[in-house]
């Protein structure tokens, strides 16, 4: 009888046990199913090559992938928590971004769309959006490696990544896209030798971003930077400088006489500002 009965109580709590988790458990699997960024990391590993740049010609001809999964954004619940939360805005920014880029595409630079960060052409969970909103939405949960990660089809953006940023390894994710950041001279040099860092228009830009709770852009650099820098990033007296932001297509087609003569012309168009004032998102 004393079996029994204790057979009875740990069934129940059990059940209890099942009851309590199952509304937590089922966020997460509506969630999963809502948005599959399968569909998203499928054409990324496709059209995007190990340096970033896009087979935008291609991507073009056949963008159902793509298509789908940014329905699934327009549609999306609220998301669990905030990594998924985080992951949904960084993918979806950036599929839009592509998306964009695709519809107008042959074009030498993003700038050349009227609008580009500021028309609301896009649905997220129901409603029309910018791509200034969803970076907006990032940028206020206080995580600058976010400018790691999202892109603006420029030669001089982030990488990039060839997989789409999930919830169980977006924190390596990001961490990895910050070192890959930094250790690329394409975006950040550093010269011990001169007392001088030469680093991405984005850390102008965005300064705010990286000075948050008491930090600084040095701090940032310090921490993130490869290691062999260490030692000179520690000191506060060397001298940062901002490298121009080159917005040329991050386009496949390097060899085309069209995509030279369009960089070149980027580069001119760009000279004079480089970077000294505040810009859409790079």
């Amino acid at each position: 009888m004393k079996r029994r009965l204790a057979r009875v109580q740990f069934g129940f709590t059990w059940l209890c046990l099942l009851i309590a988790v199952a509304p937590a458990h089922f966020c997460c699997t509506a969630f999963a199913e809502k948005v599959d960024f399968t569909f998203w990391d499928k054409d990324l590993k496709r059209y995007v090559n190990p340096q970033g740049l896009v087979d935008y010609s291609a991507w073009k001809k056949k963008t159902n992938n793509l298509d789908r999964f940014l329905s699934q954004i327009a549609t999306a619940d609220p998301s669990a928590n905030e990594t998924e939360e985080k992951c949904l805005l960084i993918n979806g920014y950036n599929a839009a971004v592509l998306k964009l880029t695709l519809d107008h595409y042959p074009l030498e630079t993003i700038q050349d769309i009227k609008g580009t960060f500021t028309e609301k052409r896009f649905q997220f969970r129901h409603t029309r959006v910018s791509l200034d909103d969803l970076e907006n939405r990032l940028r206020g949960k206080g995580d600058p490696r976010i400018h790691a990660a999202l892109v603006s089809a420029a030669v001089s953006s982030c990488l990039l990544r060839r997989e789409a940023y999930v919830p169980t390894s977006l924190d390596a994710q990001l961490d990895d896209q910050v070192h890959i950041w930094l250790s690329n001279e394409r975006w950040n040099h550093f010269q011990p030798e001169q007392g001088r860092a030469e680093v991405s228009a984005i850390f102008k830009w965005y300064e705010g971003d990286f000075e948050r709770n008491g930090r600084t852009v040095r701090d940032f650099l310090r921490e993130n930077a490869p290691r062999k820098y260490v030692d000179f990033l520690s000191h506060s007296d060397y001298e940062i400088a901002y490298m121009p932001f080159d917005w040329s297509l991050n386009d496949q087609s390097a060899s085309t006489r069209f995509y030279l003569l369009s960089r070149l012309w980027s580069r001119v168009k760009n000279w004079i500002p480089f970077g000294m004032k505040t810009q859409p998102r790079p």
